[in-house]
């Protein structure tokens, strides 16, 4: 009787519905949302990379993306307005994705850090002030002479509008300078005095010196005589509009930002909203909510931990291990001098190659592309650093470390 009974209920029970499979959705392969699943994710991510590559053209030249290579920044208050707006509008809409599986929302919250950090920046202005002997218009011309590829007519074509661009840029670069200093937003005089320097410089050399002018001796076999003569006519005029805008920028730091170049507080803190600024740099730069104090105390500790390095590898090599006694015999050793600016790059090249053969110990996934090692130009050399890095572009050049012999 319970047998019956049991087959009673089962029988008059819902009918339960097949399993059905849930669609798979395969990963993009798209390189600007490449790994990401959800197709709406997908599309923001493919606008968010042409809109950065539009806003940035010559950083989209050096990542290899050349479909902006005829353009030219636009450093107006206007547009970066505009751009500010454009942060924003990504970021509420990646917020409101939902239902995304795990690593799309990894993808997700990191663009979303990524666009808060450079919206927190905003308050810097540093458009209206901002410059170094690392960074200004100066370096940005000579960076497009030096690496921007010329391939065929319309590469020779788009070089010169970039540089005409450029030309006009400096011009907005100028009156925008002019304004943040009739503000009170000024560099430090250091660096004021610095810059001057570097541009005046440069701009006494001879047109033909000029690094814009060096793609004028990479012209490719297969151009015309006539598309060859067209485009260094072109370049020629337009590297010309270029250094007429560098005088009237090089001007506008000697008229109006030297005389009130900030001496004290050479620092961020220096400027109106300083401390903001700070604050904001910080949380761009770490992700974190940390305060400037426990920033500062990270690299105090940091500090003394390399200093016990220092004091081991200076009893090893030099048979002291006095920290300070160490620098003072680093500074002032001449056996420890390099005698060449060709012993500066032998070495250089060396340690290149011993870091090379020890990623293998350290990466499971190893780079494609080379990495070499370059020297800083003359003309930039006494202005910078030691030696910088400089990325590689696919199917182009290769990386490298940029020594300064």
């Amino acid at each position: 009787m319970r047998t019956l009974t049991l087959l009673f209920l089962l029988a008059c029970k819902g009918k339960t519905p097949p399993t059905v499979a849930a669609p798979t959705v395969e990963r993009s392969t798209d390189p600007r949302s490449a790994g990401v699943r959800d197709p709406r994710l997908a599309a923001l991510l493919g606008e968010h990379w042409d809109g950065m590559m539009r806003r940035f053209p010559t950083w989209a030249t050096a990542l290899g993306d050349h479909r902006f290579d005829g353009d030219a920044p636009d450093s107006s208050a206007a547009a970066e307005d505009a751009w500010e707006a454009q942060l924003a509008d990504w970021t509420k809409r990646l917020k409101a994705l939902d239902r995304l599986d795990a690593a799309d929302a990894v993808t997700r919250d990191l663009l979303v850090t990524e666009l808060e950090g450079e919206l927190g920046k905003s308050i810097c202005e540093y458009g209206a002030w901002s410059f170094s002997p690392r960074s200004n218009p100066m370096l940005d011309g000579n960076d497009t002479g030096e690496r921007f590829r010329i391939e065929t007519v319309q590469d020779s074509v788009n070089l010169v509008r970039r540089v005409e661009g450029l030309a006009r840029d400096v011009h907005v670069q100028a009156r925008r300078i002019q304004d943040g200093a009739a503000r009170g937003l000024v560099a430090n005089r250091p660096s004021t005095e610095l810059v001057i320097q570097q541009v005046r410089d440069q701009l006494a050399m001879p047109l033909e010196e000029q690094p814009l002018m060096a793609p004028r001796e990479r012209i490719p076999s297969g151009f015309t005589p006539a598309e060859a003569e067209s485009f260094r006519n072109g370049l020629t005029t337009a590297a010309r509009h270029w250094l007429e805008a560098m005088e009237v920028w090089v001007t506008t730091l000697e008229a109006d930002v030297l005389p009130i170049a900030r001496v004290d507080g050479e620092g961020i803190l220096g400027i109106p909203n300083g401390l903001e600024c700070y604050d904001a740099m910080i949380r761009s730069h770490t992700t974190l909510p940390l305060s400037a104090d426990e920033v500062h105390a990270t690299g105090l500790a940091e500090i003394q931990r390399l200093h016990a390095e220092v004091a081991e590898l200076g009893r090893q090599s030099l048979g002291v291990d006095d920290v300070q006694a160490i620098f003072e015999r680093l500074r002032t050793d001449p056996q420890l001098y390099f005698e060449t600016e060709d012993q500066v790059e032998a070495k250089a090249r060396e340690a290149l190659a011993r870091a090379k053969a020890a990623i293998p110990d350290w990466f499971g996934r190893l780079p494609e592309t080379d990495c070499v090692v370059d020297r800083v130009p003359p003309y930039e050399a006494p202005y910078t650093t030691i030696a910088y890095y400089r990325q590689a572009v696919p199917g182009e050049r290769p990386g490298a470390y940029v020594v300064n012999t």
